[in-house]
Order: C-alpha cells, then structure tokens, then sequence
C-alpha cells in the first residue's frame, strides 16, 4: 500500500530481494504456474481432489477458480481459459459419455445399452445411460436434446448381452 511513498533507495532494495507488493496476486500467480506444470506433466488440467505438488494445494486452487469463475477479472479468466482450464467437471464427464453413446449409436443403430455394457476403454456406458434416465428431470434442456436426437429411449434398459 505505501510502495508510491517508499523512499526510492529503500524501493530499490525491496525489489531487489523480490519484496511481494500483492500477496493475493502472488497466490494466484503461484497457482497457475502450478497448474501450468500439472498440465504439462499430465498432458490435462484435470486436477484430482485432494492434489498437491510440492506441498501446495493445487486442487484447493483449482475449486476456488471454478467457485469464483463469475467474480474473476476477465484477465484471469482469459488466461484459465488460454490453458483449456476444466471449469466443469461434470460437463466433461457427460461430453465424454455422450461421445461413448455417439459411438455406440454408430456401431449398433440404437440406444438400448444393456446395463452392464463397457466400451473398449472400460467406461460403463450402460450404468451411464441408466443413470440418465433416473436423473432425466436433473438433466439440462440442452443434453435431452442431444440425446433426443440419438433417438434415446427413455424407457427400461435392456438387460441382454451387448448387441
């Protein structure tokens, strides 16, 4: 706060030793390098609960960036957004099911996964499409549609082996 009225040879030798002007700012920094280091490392930035490098709590920053996605300065959102930063979790989860469904639609001509189907990579589509009917109140406007137009069945699911 009092950086404009330090005198300039005491100024000098703040900076000269990396004296942090903003803390908050500096934690923010500290966090997307971080993250930029998860990222480059895992190839995603899709933090796990409860992760830490180094002893920082990367996934505590992580949830605190989604929490304030409405409140940050367009500044940090634009550069979250530059790295494909996950805002949510949930969306990427049902985009990938979804695509499984896609896939699946492709090979057979329907959606009628039987409940205990998995894909080639092992995900459970079946329990995935079950769950979608259980949830179908839950379920954005938008994802019925999408859904809809695979001609979904809303109905039972069918127990019998895959076809």
């Amino acid at each position: 706060k009092k950086r404009e009225t330090i005198p300039p040879g005491r100024l000098k030798r703040l900076e000269a030793v990396d004296f942090i002007w903003n803390v908050k700012e500096a934690d923010w920094e500290k966090g997307l390098e971080t993250l930029l280091q998860f990222k480059q490392r895992e190839g995603h930035s899709r933090v796990p609960d409860g992760y830490t490098i180094d002893g920082y709590p990367l996934a505590t920053w992580v949830q605190t960036q989604r929490t304030a996605k409405d409140i940050m300065t367009k500044e940090r959102f634009n550069r979250l957004e530059a790295i494909a930063f996950i805002w949510s979790v949930n969306e990427v989860d049902w985009e990938n099911a979804f695509k499984n469904l896609k896939s699946f639609f492709s090979s057979y001509g329907h959606c009628k996964v039987p409940r205990r189907f998995k894909t080639d990579n092992g995900f459970s589509l079946g329990s995935w499409v079950s769950r979608q009917r259980r949830i179908k109140p839950k379920l954005l406007p938008d994802q019925i549609e999408r859904l809809d137009d695979l001609k979904f069945d809303w109905g039972e699911q069918d127990n019998s082996p895959k076809n």
